[in-house]
């Protein structure tokens, strides 16, 4: 791992775990999110669908700080990576199905639009992993970069949903602290990403 690399998975990995507790929108922070989802009986499983993927940072800042003095991963964490990854992806997916079984999202084109582009953020993390793994990338890479773009289409879902809202004072601007620093996480983890593949020639090759 490079000096750039190491120093751009420290302050993402970072950045991730800062998130968690501050403000995101409405004066709530994820956890806030995830407290409240287990609480609350109406809107709880969508409160929590959102809130719970910005756990992953967790093992993602956990994952970076090993790859520094340890640059091969073992198999139980390479399964873990993909574990978690593949996890933290689910709560929107069954939420959003859920929505559109049920004609939830038929008035809401902000709703429409952050289940259109969490959906195609999670179907070009399933595909770069397909593409990584059949055309023989080394496994920490690909466990890697699946990794860090798991934590993207929920954080992608939340920005959108929770970007303009309109109904009783007219639009405004609802992110809060925690929103901006989500959104230069999410940046950081794609740049990693890319710089990862790039490295490894999976980007052109």
């Amino acid at each position: 791992m490079t000096d750039r690399l190491r120093v751009l998975g420290l302050i993402s990995g970072a950045t991730g775990i800062i998130a968690l507790f501050i403000p995101f929108t409405a004066g709530i922070s994820p956890l806030d999110g995830i407290v409240s989802g287990l609480e609350v009986e109406s809107d709880g499983l969508f409160i929590f669908s959102i809130s719970a993927p910005s756990l992953l940072a967790i093992p993602i800042a956990a994952w970076q700080l090993r790859r520094i003095w340890f640059p091969d991963p073992e198999k139980l964490e390479v399964l873990l990576a993909y574990l978690f990854s593949t996890v933290s992806m689910l709560p929107v997916l069954m939420a959003s199905s859920r929505a559109i079984a049920e004609m939830e999202l038929r008035a809401d084109l902000l709703g429409v639009c952050a289940v259109v582009v969490y959906w195609l953020a999670v179907i070009a993390n399933i595909g770069l992993f397909v593409r990584n793994r059949i055309r023989g990338r080394p496994p920490g890479t690909t466990v890697e970069v699946f990794l860090l773009l798991g934590y993207v289409p929920n954080a992608l879902f939340a920005l959108i949903v929770f970007s303009y809202w309109g109904i009783v004072f007219g639009p405004h601007w609802m992110w809060d602290t925690g929103a901006y620093v989500v959104s230069a996480t999410c940046i950081m983890y794609t740049a990693q990403a890319f710089w990862l593949l790039r490295r490894n020639g999976a980007v052109m090759g």
